[in-house]
């Protein structure tokens, strides 16, 4: 049995056009941080209460682009690996 909590921070937190509020340069990372510390939580009450019972394990499920670089030059493979680290570095 796998247990996972699926986290979508880009639906919570990323302003889009119509936002007019908020700050989006801060509330996606403090997003970010509450819902690391959820998982933590939620893992935490799995191992505690029914891990002994249900012999499963846990994992977390994190919402992210992808990305590959336009072309082979040292430029794009660059941007693609700052690209990447914004989207899933800050969870890992």
């Amino acid at each position: 049995m796998m247990w996972v909590s699926k986290h979508q921070e880009d639906v919570l937190s990323f302003s889009t056009s119509s936002a007019t509020k908020g700050n989006s340069a801060t509330e996606p990372y403090i997003v970010a941080h509450n819902m690391l510390l959820s998982h933590g939580t939620v893992a935490d009450i799995y191992r505690k209460k029914y891990k002994a019972k249900q012999q499963g394990s846990l994992g977390i499920s994190l919402d992210v682009i992808w990305f590959e670089p336009a072309t082979n030059t040292t430029d794009d493979t660059e941007a693609t690996q700052r690209a990447q680290d914004f989207q899933l570095g800050w969870y890992l």
